[in-house]
């Protein structure tokens, strides 16, 4: 029984972080445009933003960290860091570590173990200012997390934040001899009062099946996401897919907020609207 839960777990784990074999579903042109374009969903909303989505939440945490340590109160994706992880903050060496010892489960029933180390120069407002995060056996889920996240603000003008942001050695180990990769530099772009934020930059890595696949969004065509659309999903911009031999382009629109996007594949263009996952907005 024991192992029969092990592995409901780990199968909700993955499809939760989204590295299951979707990443070798996505498949050349067919006949049945249904299959093709659902295939690429599953690439697009799934894979692709797996092991993003699960350095993103630590960003969350790393901001949570730094909150806490300046002395506010805060929730980060379920529990309060007080309540559940021990926050350092050594202010000579401007280094906060997160210790959430043994485990700490939030309110998602997702556990968290060991520490999420940050080294920093200033506050994150601040041009030139830094956090480059690290792990020390660090899990989420029994999934081992490694890699350096920085983020960097590289703003030169006060009506737009601009930050950058790099994966280096990123990995998620799921501890059955199965992992997937992930190295990554996005330029994250936040029109302050304007409700808006564009993203551009790549990644490329390999997925639990050893398959190589790598994301592209030109500067010329970012992605764009709108506060009023409110569907963590883009409105706007271009992303050019590659999994193995295999690539495609998702042109996700001109700024309307609807889930509708170009999909071409093989020179054959499909228009899809992409579903919201687990019955939310995105």
């Amino acid at each position: 029984m024991k192992q029969n839960n092990r592995k409901m777990k780990k199968s909700r784990i993955i499809t939760l972080v989204a590295l299951a074999a979707l990443m070798v579903a996505f498949t050349a042109c067919n006949d049945d445009a249904d299959q093709v374009t659902s295939d690429l969903d599953a690439l697009e909303l799934e894979s692709d933003a797996a092991l993003e989505t699960t350095y993103e939440s630590i960003d969350q945490i790393t901001e949570g960290g730094i909150a806490f340590a300046d002395g506010a109160r805060t929730d980060v994706n379920g529990p309060h860091l007080e309540d559940c992880a021990t926050v350092d903050h050594n202010t000579e060496t401007k280094v906060i570590t997160i210790d959430f010892g043994d485990g700490c489960e939030d309110r998602h029933g997702n556990v968290r173990k060991g520490k999420i180390v940050i080294e920093y120069n200033d506050r994150k407002y601040v041009p030139g200012a830094f956090r480059i995060v690290t792990f020390v056996d660090f899990f989420f889920n029994d999934i081992g997390v490694e890699g350096t996240r920085t983020i960097t603000n590289t703003s030169s003008v006060d009506s737009e934040l601009e930050f950058t942001v790099t994966l280096v050695g990123g990995k998620l180990d799921f501890g059955d001899g199965t992992f997937a990769t992930r190295d990554a530099e996005w330029v994250r772009t936040w029109f302050v009062g304007e409700g808006k934020v564009t993203l551009s930059g790549g990644a490329h890595g390999t997925n639990i099946n050893g398959a190589e696949y790598s994301t592209s969004v030109s500067e010329s065509t970012p992605l764009l996401f709108l506060r009023e659309c409110a569907m963590g999903i883009p409105v706007a911009g271009v992303k050019e897919i590659t999994v193995g031999d295999r690539s495609a382009s998702i042109n996700f629109g001109d700024g309307g907020c609807d889930r509708m996007v170009a999909i071409t594949i093989n020179g054959e263009t499909f228009i899809k609207e992409l579903k919201p996952r687990n019955g939310q907005g995105r």
